[in-house]
């Protein structure tokens, strides 16, 4: 596997290997794109029902 310099010296800078180093990176990435399409679809949600609760009246309303 051919890793440009960069990334096996960011790898060895964090104490980790550079598959573990990517491995994480990839993860991340992944979860930054669930992120990204959870918050998008609030935002669509958000713009067809233009309401927005204060988390004490959501926590009376459900009793928490």
């Amino acid at each position: 596997m051919c890793v440009p310099a960069f990334c096996s010296a960011y790898a060895d800078m964090h104490g980790v290997t550079v598959s573990e180093f990517m491995k994480q990176s990839v993860l991340e990435r992944i979860e930054d794109e669930i992120d990204i399409g959870i918050y998008n679809e609030g935002i669509e949600e958000y713009k067809r029902y233009p309401v927005s609760h204060f988390l004490e009246e959501l926590e009376k309303e459900l009793d928490l």
